[in-house]
């Protein structure tokens, strides 16, 4: 090509380059000033181009609403726990250098990984990524691609750098040709219309971030571009009466009585066996996860503190769920509970849950219809990905009648030491028994699954209820701890 036509086309591509990058960065504004939430995850084999892309990519953003992550696989925790710790807020964007895929390509190439758990964790990440998508999030998947030959030539050429040499060994380790094999088969597998791959030859590496660019402007220009209405449905239309759904809180509360020398015996014993089971978790690293839910004064609180009382304390945590905090708004809602899931050995009880999702944010018209009705298949592929990553999940629904909470209300509202207890929203909340009660039968009905199943508590008699709760952890701790 003659020297004047080669800096004819070297000028149009550099203020074609340059074009680009305007329109990306104002883009990135528009979507912030709309609380769109991006994801760039950038996979390829090590030397093809990632580092040098990524940079690019922050210099042409804005990078103060830019974050960058080195994805590392989660140390006793489950697979995904990792990946929704760092999804950015609303609005702002999260570029993965190494992704949620990589610690998969990299045991995939090891063969680390039988088929039946690669075929879980391809449907977790899926999942994931759905349920990112459904919450508004734009989530972009480039792999870099480049020619063995010119692989070659980049690791050839760091190796005789004295100040990249050390990088070269590293990234000998994940072998070429493995790589090739295991990347194909994870791409076909997670290759999904609401979050398809961007493969992209990065031979050139000028070219390879023209391509990035140019995939970024229309996935944005897309995103931008589609109405989002989200209708708050009124209290009445959110629920639907439903003859498919059977009433599971109906039932007598008379026979669940235990007296106080019966409960005073057997108490004590329940939680020395507790206490003996929460050294066996530890040791063969299993997590347990109890959820309460329950209406208002049916007793979590007492119950959590007998279920604890002979614990050891460094050992579990007790987690109460209230109204989200600013910061859990600006993400999708299950993050706020995603990362205070415990590490194996450990047990975390949520006094009040994710449920609240299709509780009281449903009735209260906090989230839209299509944000709960969805929100059952949510939380059950997320207990799904717990109890497969060994961990117990126990959830108990607290039941009591609507005469005993009026009555605990008024007991209350009389003890100088309860007051504190009862507030005017709880009586607003009285106010719609039957509603929450149909939600209540709802839940229970969509999410009682073989992974984590619900255990009703009739709780009129608070000592009934500790000791049924005790010694439903009692069993299952101990079938699953039988069954490792």
């Amino acid at each position: 090509m003659p020297e004047q036509h080669k800096k004819c086309n070297e000028s149009e591509e550099a203020i074609t380059r340059h074009q680009l990058k305007l329109k990306l960065s104002e883009l990135q504004r528009t979507a912030k000033d709309k609380k769109i939430p991006i994801i760039i995850a950038v996979e390829g084999v090590n030397a093809s181009g990632k580092a040098p892309l990524i940079n690019e990519l922050i210099l042409t953003l804005d990078p103060r609403h830019v974050k960058v992550h080195v994805h590392e696989e989660a140390q006793r925790r489950p697979f995904m726990w990792s990946s929704w710790n760092k999804i950015p807020k609303y609005g702002d964007t999260a570029i993965f250098y190494k992704s949620w895929y990589s610690s998969l390509i990299l045991k995939g190439t090891k063969h680390k990984y039988d088929e039946e758990k690669l075929e879980n964790y391809y449907r977790y990440i899926n999942s994931f990524e759905k349920q990112l998508f459904d919450d508004g999030y734009l989530i972009v998947k480039f792999l870099l691609d480049v020619d063995k030959e010119v692989y070659k030539q980049r690791m050839e050429k760091m190796k005789s750098n004295s100040s990249t040499s050390w990088k070269a060994k590293k990234y000998e380790k994940e072998k070429y040709k493995d790589y090739k094999k295991i990347a194909p088969i994870i791409v076909e597998n997670t290759n999904t219309e609401y979050c398809p791959w961007n493969i992209i030859q990065s031979n050139d590496s000028e070219e390879a971030s023209l391509e990035v660019f140019k995939i970024m402007i229309a996935a944005l220009e897309h995103i931008i571009s589609k109405p989002k209405h989200i209708t708050y449905k009124t209290v009445e239309s959110n629920l639907e009466k439903t003859s498919s759904v059977p009433d599971v809180l109906s039932g007598s509360y008379t026979n669940d009585v235990i007296y106080k020398d019966e409960f005073s015996k057997k108490i004590k014993t329940y939680q020395r066996k507790l206490k003996e089971l929460q050294c066996q978790l530890y040791e063969r690293g299993v997590s347990l996860v109890v959820v309460y839910e329950g209406f208002d004064a049916a007793g979590k609180g007492g119950n959590i503190r007998r279920v604890i009382k002979k614990l050891d304390p460094t050992g579990y945590e007790v987690l109460s769920t209230a109204a989200p905090s600013d910061i859990e708004k600006a993400h999708h809602y299950l993050w706020r509970f995603w990362t205070r899931m415990p590490k194996t050995g450990h047990i975390a009880i949520f006094d009040r849950s994710w449920y609240g999702r299709v509780l009281v944010e449903r009735i209260e018209g906090f989230c839209s219809e299509e944000e709960w009705k969805r929100a059952y298949n949510e939380i059950n592929e997320m207990e799904e990905q717990l109890v497969h990553s060994n961990d117990i999940v126990i959830k108990f629904w607290l039941d009591i009648d609507n005469e005993e909470q009026l009555k605990r209300f008024r007991e209350r509202e009389q003890n100088p030491n309860k007051q504190w207890k009862i507030t005017e929203e709880d009586w607003r909340n009285r106010e719609k028994w039957e509603l929450y009660k149909s939600a209540v039968n709802e839940m229970i009905y969509k999410t009682n699954t073989a992974n984590a199943p619900w255990i009703i508590l009739k709780a009129n008699c608070k000592h009934y209820a500790r000791l049924k709760a005790l010694s439903a952890i009692i069993e299952l701790v101990e079938s699953r701890l039988n069954n490792i």
